[in-house]
């Protein structure tokens, strides 16, 4: 199952259902994916891979793959690195001092 094929099904969806359908069909299938994984008929759900790395809500996925540019999209959904601000390493190092509660 690839990045193309659920675009295109996304697609044929949006010309039928309004965009809030869409977003339920999607969690439908993304909860059969993972079924069919666990029951080891499918090596991996696509959708588990983008809710990993693009956070767990399925709705703004979704938006992305509709988008014009979806790599672009999706890349914008990206949370930000730990401590990947200026700050980052005065706060890392912060972190690693405060005591553990016991």
């Amino acid at each position: 199952m690839t990045q193309e094929l659920v675009q295109r099904w996304l697609h044929a969806l949006i010309l039928q259902f309004s965009l809030r359908d869409v977003y339920h069909h999607a969690r439908c299938v993304d909860h059969f994916l993972d079924w069919m994984k666990g029951c080891g008929d499918l090596p991996d759900n696509p959708f588990s891979a983008w809710r990993q790395e693009y956070g767990r809500r399925i709705a703004p996925i979704v938006r992305a793959l509709l988008s014009d540019d979806p790599a672009a999209a999706l890349h914008r959904l990206r949370p930000p690195a730990r401590y990947g601000s200026f700050l980052g390493p005065l706060m890392h190092q912060h972190v690693d001092r405060i005591p553990l509660c016991q």
